[in-house]
């Protein structure tokens, strides 16, 4: 065996090079690449972080929704619209229909019409617009009052 060992001893002592026996990249055939440092890295990222950002902020102002116009009907003034929409609140025990309608005339402004032949007792305590009481009456008792004009 001693024998063996110094057969390989006098080999490597013949062939000897300096750095010969170190593992290096070169050798083991993978290249590093020299000029990608942490440092360059992180500025890397941050520049891609701001030149990201840049884009979806230049892309939400150019790509904005335009708001339309919100049509109108143009038989009734805007001021008009606005004290329709109003909401009120409106109660009553045990009150006819008649004093009902009456009493929505009145306060929100408008004429009723399709008053029902038959006489309905109604109590309530409601807060909307005049459309809405309307509608919500017609609802319940399966009458076909309908807002005529504003007064």
């Amino acid at each position: 065996m001693t024998d063996k060992f110094n057969q390989s001893l006098r080999f490597v002592v013949r062939h000897y090079r300096p750095g010969a026996f170190v593992p290096d990249a070169r050798t083991l055939g993978v290249v590093k690449p020299m000029f990608f440092t942490r440092k360059k890295a992180a500025a890397a990222a941050f520049i891609g972080c701001v030149l990201a950002a840049s884009a979806i902020t230049w892309y939400t102002v150019v790509h904005q929704p335009t708001a339309s116009p919100v049509a109108q009907p143009e038989c009734v003034e805007e001021s008009r619209m606005e004290e329709m929409a109003e909401t009120r609140l409106i109660e009553f025990n045990n009150a006819d229909l008649h004093e009902v309608v009456a009493q929505i005339e009145k306060t929100y402004g408008v004429k009723i019409a399709g008053m029902p032949a038959e006489e309905y007792r109604l109590t309530l305590s409601y807060e909307g617009t005049a459309t809405e009481i309307v509608d919500m009456i017609n609802s319940v008792l399966g009458t076909d009052l309908k807002i005529e004009e504003e007064k």
